[in-house]
């Protein structure tokens, strides 16, 4: 799942196995995996 540090704003994909947590490979910065993931068939929906 691809997922968005809100710190940096480094966008990564996640394989790991937490359901809540992790942090940001760049910054270390704490990232709420449900407030950060990064639909893309959202993102395709809004043309982005």
């Amino acid at each position: 799942m691809l997922l968005k540090c809100p710190h940096c704003g480094h966008v990564w994909d996640y394989k790991g196995r937490s359901k809540y947590y992790v942090t940001c490979p760049v910054c270390r910065y704490r990232v709420n995996i449900k407030k950060n993931r990064i639909d893309l068939r959202e993102e395709d929906k809004h043309g982005r």
